[in-house]
């Protein structure tokens, strides 16, 4: 009897251990699974499923624990692996007659399919769940939903619209708040894509009014995302960089990197409809630098292409490196894809300056009969200001004022097709250039009548004579005057000469090291260390930080000094941007006086200054901790007074490495200067650096 009881508690406690074990496991499995350690999570959960007996443990526990696990898949982005689970999901389900649970798992399933261009396959299932009796409405909405992302794929545009409005109207009858407005922006992407702009915004302002406050931010980033893009197609740029840029702000508040990137992206788009290349050059370089975080080739080919045409607009010789980089871009983009029309609107224009009157015509005509059949008056209305700057620039008025006429047309079709507000500015502007252009003709078709006259410039010749002998006399008169002149002017070129070349050379030395940067990120790829990636990123901040001094030089009157306020915004921005801050979370407070400081000097101040900040942004605030770093620079008794502040953690100078290589280049960098440094790590870091007169000797 007392052997019996033993076997019997035993067996107790050993139940207890098994189900504690499968716990823990799943319980670690979801804790690294928000911490986005996919690799642990699915460890976790493979062995979780290991112990598990079916007719142990409740279907409804199993079932989640499976769930789960296929979900994790899919983030990790092992579709592969994740659709071979959902299948046993399905398997599992349809055996115990759990008929709500099959028909999610089989949802889910095409969802997977979907992102692997399964389109066949998605829509079979979708239909065999269609036709069963007794459907729950949201999953009626959304096997409609997926029919209508299903021929969208295959640009089956009237037939996709058709599922989304079914979708829609079972959502509205319900007031499903959760599936309307993915059912809304999807239609009104269509909408945006076939040019019925109008019906885009109506159904964009339709899903807009379901979507939660608290709980849809994400969804809210991509409402914010279409309205730019309708409103830009329109030509509204006003609303479309208001839109563009609170989904720029809601996607960093989010730490949204792509939503992030497609905003900038836009912004550069709508800097570059502006005639602001600077402008859009900056968005776009951003948006790259985002780009190098996940590298998505679709995204590098628009960045790639905006970054073209903004140095095109701006009449930046294109380089080797520039034409290698379209031609990798002309590579990977299909000619089946909506962005292979961008690249030969692009192509078109970068080839422009070498082209005759016929083979632009040729081209032009091509792309315009291309554009008019499939119905792209966006499109169009591009090509013809590319036809109106061709032939502005190459003297053919008449053309050019055509092509001006035309586009002007197109633009207030497209408005008055899609309700879109009377854009005044645009009128005004293209009244002005016609007139422009009307002048030029005239004084064309005056050359020809003056001919006529001709017989005047005997006349004219003769006074001429008369007051060439008056001019002799003025000559001889004025000559001392007229050397020290010329000798001014010769003086004047010399400094202008000189000028261009030191700009070339801040110019060189800038691409120079935005080319080394590229290296480091390119060697940063082939690499897994993780020390070995930390020491390329802050080498690429070090190098970074010296580009913009020769950025900054070549844009200034002043080719050796540099405003130090300025410099210091930019590199903090920089920074802020390179390690993922959240502006919200850490707040920098920048006190500097507007000084003007040699670039001898500023480059290694510049180092000095990046490694601290970088010191303090990387270890000061751990674990997402909030907090403040503040910067001081002012001049006192001549000497440079830098200051920086921080309320974080704090650190014991006597446990920092001295072969450490950031404090050996800070201490080698302050020697150099003849800066004396002191460090205060009580209640954060405070450090101070006087450099005793810091002004370069000539």
């Amino acid at each position: 009897m007392k052997k019996l009881l033993a076997v019997f508690v035993l067996f107790i406690s050993l139940s207890f251990s098994f189900a504690q074990t499968i716990d823990e496991l799943t319980s670690h499995a979801k804790k690294a699974f928000k911490e986005r350690d996919y690799k642990t999570s699915i460890k976790n959960y493979e062995k979780a499923l290991s112990l598990i007996k079916l007719e142990e443990i409740d279907d409804s526990n199993y079932l989640k624990i499976l769930t789960d696990y296929s979900e994790v898949l899919a983030h990790s982005g092992n579709l592969k692996k994740s659709i071979k689970a959902f299948k046993r999901i399905i398997e599992f389900t349809k055996n115990r007659n759990l008929k709500d649970e099959n028909i999610d798992a089989k949802i889910a399933l095409v969802n997977l399919l979907m992102m692997k261009k399964r389109l066949d396959t998605s829509e079979v299932i979708i239909r065999d769940i269609l036709s069963i009796d007794s459907l729950r409405y949201f999953t009626k909405s959304n096997c409609y939903n997926y029919l209508g992302r299903i021929y969208s794929h295959r640009q089956d545009y009237d037939s996709a619209i058709g599922f989304y409005k079914k979708s829609i109207e079972i959502d509205k009858i319900n007031n499903d708040s959760s599936s309307m407005p993915y059912s809304c922006l999807d239609l009104a992407s269509i909408y945006h894509v076939v040019d019925s702009q109008n019906l885009a915004i109506d159904y964009l302002i339709l899903g807009e009014k379901y979507l939660r406050p608290k709980k849809d931010s994400y969804k809210r980033a991509m409402f914010l995302n279409r309205f730019a893009l309708v409103y830009y197609n329109l030509g509204n740029m006003v609303k479309s960089e208001k839109y563009a840029l609170k989904q720029l702000a809601l996607a960093k508040k989010m730490k949204l990197r792509k939503s992030s990137m497609t905003a900038l992206i836009l912004l550069g788009d709508i800097s570059l409809y502006n005639q602001n290349q600077d402008k859009a050059m900056t968005y776009y370089q951003k948006a790259d630098s985002l780009n190098d975080l996940y590298y998505s080739k679709h995204y590098k080919a628009i960045i790639n292409i905006g970054l073209l045409n903004a140095k095109m607009d701006k009449g930046i010789e294109l380089d080797k490196r520039d034409l290698l980089e379209f031609d990798k871009t002309k590579k990977s983009i299909s000619d089946k894809t909506g962005m292979y029309s961008s690249l030969q609107l692009t192509e078109l224009k970068l080839s422009a300056k070498t082209l005759s009157k016929k083979e632009f015509n040729n081209s032009f005509n091509y792309l315009y009969s291309k554009f008019d059949s499939i119905q792209k008056p966006s499109l169009k209305r591009s090509l013809l200001l590319i036809k109106y700057k061709y032939s502005k620039r190459n003297k053919y008025y008449k053309d050019a004022l055509s092509a001006l006429e035309e586009y002007n047309n197109l633009s207030k079709e497209m408005r008055k097709a899609n309700n879109a507000y009377s854009l005044e500015e645009l009128e005004t502007k293209y009244q002005g250039e016609k007139k422009a252009l009307k002048i030029k003709l005239l004084d064309e078709q005056n050359t020809i009548g003056k001919n006529k006259i001709s017989y005047l410039k005997t006349i004219l010749v003769i006074s001429g004579i008369a007051l060439f002998l008056l001019l002799v006399l003025l000559f001889v008169l004025f000559s001392l005057n007229t050397k020290i002149r010329n000798q001014k002017k010769i003086i004047s070129k010399t400094l202008k000469d000189k000028e261009i070349l030191m700009r070339e050379i801040h110019h060189r030395v800038k691409n120079n090291l935005q080319l080394i940067s590229s290296l480091l990120t390119l060697q940063g790829r082939s690499i897994d260390d993780k020390m070995a990636i930390q020491a390329i990123n802050e080498g690429k901040t070090r190098v970074r930080s010296m580009a913009l001094i020769h950025q900054n030089l070549y844009n200034k009157e002043n080719l050796t000094e540099i405003g130090i306020k300025d410099y210091l915004e930019k590199l903090t921005e920089e920074l802020f941007l390179t390690y993922n801050i959240d502006g919200d979370r850490i707040k920098m407070e920048l006190n500097v006086e507007d000084i003007d400081v040699d670039v001898d000097i500023l480059v290694p101040l510049g180092l000095i200054i990046n490694e601290l900040i970088t010191n303090s942004l990387k270890y000061a605030f751990p674990d997402h901790v909030s907090g403040r770093i503040k910067i001081n620079i002012f001049v006192k008794n001549n000497d440079l007074i830098f200051e920086m502040q921080d309320n974080g953690t704090g650190y014991d100078p006597t446990e920092i490495k001295d072969n450490s290589f950031g404090s050996t280049l800070v201490s080698a960098l302050t020697s150099q200067l003849g800066g004396k440094m002191s460090v205060d790590s009580h209640d954060g870091t405070k450090i101070k650096i006087v450099f005793t007169d810091y002004t370069k000797e000539d």
